[in-house]
């Protein structure tokens, strides 16, 4: 049976390597040529989600156990926090979520060639932690992310849980959301280190995963470095009750 479940996870790793290249190169051609970049890198984002996770035949879903929805939205500036289990995660996510949501990444990935370029194109925004005096830089192009409706979406853990659990958060994401003085969305992910566990090719097919997004926190009522540590504390304690599975 493991065997079966690497072998499902080595032919399952070489189809996303095409894929991702197939809508590297298409993709950069239509967002160079379009009006509408930021639509047509979000129609991409949910197409190749939405393929990914109908390959492995996953059972998905997303639930709004807030006042946050399609409906409800107010024009405000977002960061989604949520715990990290797999690389499933972010197909789960572009799958599911409305709206311009775009994660940030390292900058190493930007220099892998053509997919650099292609992240890129569709707005990731890179980050570079080895160098602070960067981060006024990236703090200016993330507010100007912003201005256009575009959410982040952030793993506080700073890596994927090997246990499932919740692990300390880290606070570059408080920081920033202080910046922008954003609302933070605390949200569960359960089930996709089912799917794929991390630091494995164990595939998993017929897995139920969902994601659950929680209610709006409001930053600017944390201004303090004491109410600070209750934010970070209060998030921590709305993702893992919504990472609970159902």
């Amino acid at each position: 049976m493991k065997f079966l479940s690497k072998l499902k996870g080595y032919i399952f790793l070489i189809f996303v390597a095409i894929a991702i290249g197939y809508y590297c190169i298409v993709g950069i051609f239509r967002i160079k040529v379009g009006k509408s970049k930021q639509q047509i890198a979000n129609n991409y984002f949910r197409k190749g989600s939405i393929k990914i996770l109908k390959i492995i035949r996953a059972n998905y879903q997303i639930n709004f156990l807030s006042s946050f929805n399609q409906e409800n939205v107010v024009d405000s500036a977002y960061i989604f926090m949520s715990n990290h289990l797999s690389h499933m995660d972010l197909p789960l996510i572009y799958a599911t979520m409305f709206g311009t949501i775009r994660v940030i990444a390292k900058e190493r990935l930007f220099r892998i060639p053509l997919f650099g370029k292609a992240l890129r194109a569709t707005g990731i925004i890179s980050i570079d932690k080895d160098n602070p005096d960067k981060m006024q830089d990236f703090y200016s192009r993330v507010k100007k992310n912003c201005q256009k409706n575009v959410w982040l979406w952030i793993f506080p853990e700073g890596t994927r849980s090997l246990t499932g659990e919740l692990q300390p958060l880290k606070l570059g994401g408080f920081s920033l959301a202080k910046e922008l003085n954003a609302k933070i969305i605390p949200v569960g992910i359960t089930g996709t280190n089912l799917v794929l566990p991390p630091r494995t090719l164990n595939l998993s097919l017929n897995q139920k995963i969902s994601i659950n997004i929680g209610e709006p926190i409001d930053v600017t009522e944390f201004n303090t470095p004491e109410t600070q540590k209750i934010l970070v504390q209060k998030v921590s304690d709305a993702i893992r009750t919504l990472s609970k599975p159902t």
